[in-house]
């Protein structure tokens, strides 16, 4: 009888028994082994998580452009690429391209080419696809030579640069479409243009500014102003510039007086007061046929600016040799910059501040 019950309870053991071997083997304890079964999760159920990481973005900015006169007699042999074609990559390897529009695109007979003293410019409209593919997001018609052809000189202009989708801002009389705003990723940069020659009232720039900077990341203001071929900025341009980055403003980009003027840090801001010429023919010295070019590349804590020293000859636009570099960045540096910005400038042609 003893010997039935016990075989009878070891009967009833085995599932018991059984079953534990079976946990054992799938989930084992731990420190043994190195095996275990992962049951399948459906991608709905659980998203992983992945570190957005920073991209940085760079805009280059150019200064006078003219492709008037001698400019449109020259590319009238070579073709209107000719004039780009050697710093192809400065326009291309940036995200977005700014410069200064000196004249209107219209279909208005050139009145420059026959007569050189007659200082009103009007431009082929293939430019208008020239700027396209050559990366131009915008262009600044904040100057003297966007009404040398009146309102319906500037419809026209606006009208082939829309063709094309090149963005603009500023008039001659600073009286309407002051800015536009180029966007890209999680950053609104906000241009506005300024033309300090007619005037002399700066009131709706700073109205501008004023209403822009709130919903941008970046203000860039785009000045033309100052006295041609001065190499030293007027005390007027210095008052404007520490206004407009009092006012909200990241950077000043100064057009105008055709000759590379000196760098400016001010209350930890930028202030480029000219770039000089980048396209022109104005043949007569070496300050005018010598620009500089400006890459900014704007990070999350720090901004970076390339500098590009370029040429220009008979309208053709080529990087400076390094004797001509020399020179030009020697113009851009003045007693006050920092040492480090100025050693970076003369030796790595760059140079960083915080963001």
């Amino acid at each position: 009888m003893q010997r039935t019950l016990t075989i009878l309870l070891w009967w009833l053991c085995i599932p018991f028994v059984a079953a534990f071997l079976m946990l054992a083997i799938l989930v084992p304890f731990p420190g043994v082994g190195e095996v275990y079964e992962v049951a399948e999760i459906s991608d709905n159920n659980v998203h992983e998580e992945q570190e957005e990481v920073p991209q940085s973005l760079s805009i280059l900015f150019v200064g006078d452009m003219m492709f008037d006169r001698g400019v449109a007699r020259r590319s009238k042999e070579y073709g209107l690429e000719w004039l780009l074609e050697d710093v192809e990559d400065l326009f291309l390897d940036s995200d977005m391209v700014v410069g200064n529009l000196e004249g209107t695109i219209t279909k208005f007979p050139s009145v420059a080419q026959v007569d050189n003293t007659i200082l009103r410019f009007t431009f082929d409209p293939l430019v208008a696809p020239l700027l396209k593919k050559y990366n131009f997001s915008a262009v600044s018609l904040a100057n003297n030579h966007s009404s040398d052809f009146g309102e319906e000189g500037y419809l026209e202009t606006k009208k082939y640069l829309d063709n094309e989708g090149v963005q603009f801002f500023g008039t001659a009389l600073n009286n309407k479409v002051l800015s536009t705003t180029l966007e890209e990723g999680k950053e609104r940069i906000c241009l506005i243009g300024y033309h300090d020659n007619f005037l002399f009232n700066s009131v709706s720039a700073f109205e501008e500014i004023e209403r822009t900077k709130v919903g941008c990341t970046f203000v860039v203001l785009f000045a033309h102003w100052g006295e041609e071929y001065k190499t030293v900025q007027n005390e007027r341009q210095e008052n404007l510039a520490h206004a407009f980055i009092d006012a909200g403003v990241d950077l000043v980009i100064g057009a105008h007086p055709h000759v590379v003027q000196p760098l400016e840090i001010y209350n930890g801001r930028a202030i480029f007061y000219s770039l000089g010429n980048f396209i022109f023919d104005q043949y007569f010295s070496f300050n005018t046929t010598h620009g500089v070019a400006v890459r900014l590349v704007l990070d999350t804590d720090e901004i970076r600016f390339e500098l590009f020293p370029v040429d220009i000859d008979y309208g053709k636009v080529t990087r400076a040799d390094a004797s001509a570099s020399a020179r030009v960045l020697k113009a851009l540096t003045n007693s006050t910059l920092s040492d480090k910005i100025s050693v970076d400038i003369r030796e790595n042609t760059q140079f960083t501040i915080k963001r």
